[in-house]
């Protein structure tokens, strides 16, 4: 019913209703090439924590040489 093999190779016993596979692979290309590029997550899609808040999450990372 849900085409999602790739090559695509249709059965005889089998009608197939949609192609998942190839809109999956799409998506997750777009995906990797958007994070590569920068261009996700963008300005949208990010939250800034109160420093506050991160040290009781994480502790001091800058004291201890780290990065947040």
């Amino acid at each position: 019913m849900l085409q999602y093999s790739s090559p695509y190779r249709e059965k005889k016993f089998v009608k197939t209703y949609s192609d998942i596979g190839t809109l999956i692979r799409d998506s997750i290309g777009q995906y990797v090439k958007d994070v590569k590029d920068r261009s996700f997550p963008g300005e949208e899609r990010v939250f800034k924590a109160d420093e506050n808040v991160v040290e009781r999450l994480y502790g001091n990372a800058k004291a201890k040489g780290g990065t947040l």
